[in-house]
């Protein structure tokens, strides 16, 4: 089985992280993508906005109607901030078949040097690079060491100016969202008056 595992705050999930996961997919030939909404956040200054339950939720409600899609609660129920290696290293007891392939962003493939254990998480899973705008995939590769470049495969890139950072500034405005992240999602975020004032 091949599996993609996207981790992110999906703080909230928007159609920017659905279409990376599904190019993902398609470019690798994934039987599954997994998202891994994050509990408590390593490299972030500051908490997400959404509960780690709420995040949870709204990538449940954003994937439901995609069979290839799942999510994981492995790192929401955490207590206290999960790295990476040990989040695949869970993966891998769990299904110890899988081919796993972790998909991040062309900014996180940036700095992927500096995670704990890098080297670790390359004999783990294999890096699915998505680009970015501004980011040129021949740069990124000049600038990484070679045993990381070994070790990734850069998706076709997907240009897509959505981020969930805009969505909450629109939220705390009081303007739509709409067509910039799914309807379910749009809807518990209403229910629950997210990223409101």
């Amino acid at each position: 089985m091949r599996l993609g595992v996207f981790g992110g705050t999906f703080d909230p999930i928007h159609y920017g992280h659905l279409r990376i996961a599904e190019a993902a997919r398609e470019a690798l030939s994934l039987d599954s993508v997994m998202f891994v909404p994050v509990g408590v956040p390593v490299h972030r200054q500051v908490a997400p906005h959404g509960s780690a339950e709420a995040r949870y939720q709204m990538c449940r409600l954003a994937t439901e109607d995609n069979p290839a899609f799942e999510v994981s609660r492995i790192e929401t129920d955490a207590q206290s901030p999960c790295f990476t290696v040990d989040t695949l290293a869970r993966l891998r007891m769990e299904r110890p078949d899988a081919e796993i392939r972790l998909i991040i962003g062309a900014d996180e493939a940036a700095i992927y040097p500096t995670w704990r254990e890098p080297r670790t998480i390359v004999k783990q899973a294999r890096l699915a690079v998505a680009m970015r705008p501004g980011i040129d995939a021949a740069e990124l590769q000049a600038a990484l060491p070679r045993w990381v470049i070994d070790a990734m495969d850069v998706l076709p890139p997907i240009f897509i100016g959505i981020s969930s950072t805009d969505i909450r500034a629109r939220l705390t405005a009081g303007k739509s969202v709409r067509y910039l992240l799914p309807a379910p999602v749009e809807m518990y975020i209403e229910k629950n008056r997210l990223y409101r004032p």
